[in-house]
């Protein structure tokens, strides 16, 4: 038995319908088989009374035969096509008219719709227009109304120029004046909020760094405990000594190492000032040279000075070519001072010039006595000395 999927394929290839009847099975309309019908026209072309079977109808369609025969025979003559009945025809043209009609009458609908639709396009096109013109007219005398409120004009007088009542000039002043408080309202909210989240962010950024301080600090008091130095853990953390050292201070903890905590004090030596003769215990490293002089402090060390009196007796040794070290060991005195007894005596006598002091210092170099400027305030002059002699 052959599909009827297969019938109504073949059917459709070669533009035709293969169909059934709906009538009650047996009557002349409907004998229970297949009925062609061409699909551009819906004419019948054969099986009026619905009495193709599969095999015509695939036969009629051009198809070859689905089960060949066991014996051969000759080809049968083909049946003469049936001519379609007038009531079929009548009703595939009134079927064809329905459906003509149908289609004028949805293209005729949906030319209405179109020319509605462009209608209201057009409408809401102008509305949107005349709404835009409407705000830039009230923008303009708006803007009108501040300028004149600006200029004195009172509320009689530009209710009169603008053609309006005075209660709606003052419903604009009014609506103006709260449209203004709300901008400053929303820039005063923006600036609140910016604050705020930088004083977020600035409290945040304390919070990381005082817990990173609270870090260092644990990790330095656990350094020294371990027994680092101050320099070590200085430079583990790229801080300076005396920030560990106040850390420490901080915490309670010991300012040195655990080590120099247990290493036995350095021993100390009773040493005489030699200006006052206070005895002061100091330890051994603290003396440069065994027979170097020691003092209790500047105050003593100047006091014990020797100061150069004789200036003659040093012009005299010096022209006779003495250094002046030399001339500082003869006096008990230091060099610079022997220089700075010179230097004071040719400024109190007028000779500090260059022509008597390069003899006396041998160097043409001005950085040679520069510093006995600075430190007598005696500046060298220019000019000639007053007497050729100075060591008369």
């Amino acid at each position: 038995m052959v599909p009827e999927a297969k019938v109504r394929s073949a059917a459709r290839r070669n533009g035709m319908l293969a169909v059934k009847s709906t009538d009650r099975l047996g009557t002349p309309d409907n004998l229970g088989a297949f009925q062609l019908i061409d699909a551009r026209t819906w004419q019948v072309i054969a099986g009026p009374s619905y009495n193709l079977l599969a095999e015509d109808v695939i036969h009629l369609c051009g198809g070859p035969a689905l089960a060949p025969r066991s014996d051969p025979k000759p080809p049968a003559k083909p049946k003469p096509v049936a001519m379609p009945s007038p009531r079929l025809a009548r009703q595939a043209e009134q079927r064809a008219a329905r459906l003509a009609v149908a289609e004028a009458r949805a293209s005729e609908r949906r030319a209405r719709q179109q020319a509605v639709a462009e209608k209201r396009a057009d409408r809401l096109r102008a509305r949107q227009a005349r709404r835009q013109e409407a705000a830039e007219e009230r923008s303009r005398r708006d803007a009108t109304i501040v300028a004149a409120t600006r200029r004195g004009l009172s509320t009689r007088e530009i209710a009169t120029g603008l053609g309006i009542t005075r209660e709606r000039v003052r419903q604009i002043r009014l609506a103006m004046a709260e449209a203004r408080a709300s901008e400053r309202r929303a820039r005063q909210q923006a600036v609140a909020e910016k604050r705020a989240d930088s004083l977020r962010a600035r409290q945040a950024r304390r919070q990381e760094a005082a817990e990173e301080r609270s870090r260092r600090d644990a990790t330095i008091v656990a350094a020294t405990r371990r027994g680092l130095s101050s320099r070590e853990i200085a430079t583990g953390l790229g801080i300076t000594r005396e920030r560990v050292r106040q850390i420490l201070a901080r915490e309670g903890e010991p300012t040195i190492p655990r080590a120099q905590i247990l290493r036995p004090p350095a021993a100390r030596t009773a040493v005489t000032c030699a200006a006052c003769g206070k005895v002061n215990w100091r330890a051994a490293r603290d003396f440069r040279t065994e027979y170097a002089r020691h003092y209790c402090g500047r105050q003593c060390q100047g006091a014990t000075q020797r100061r150069v009196t004789d200036v003659q007796a040093v012009l005299a040794l010096r022209a006779e070519g003495a250094s002046w070290a030399a001339i500082g060991r003869q006096f008990r005195a230091s060099a610079q001072a022997a220089q700075r007894a010179v230097w004071r005596h040719l400024a109190e006598s007028g000779q500090l010039t260059a022509v008597v002091v390069e003899p006396l210092w041998r160097t043409r170099q001005p950085p040679g006595w520069h510093w006995l400027e600075h430190s007598t305030g005696q500046a060298l002059r220019v000019d000639k000395p007053s007497s050729p002699n100075l060591f008369c």
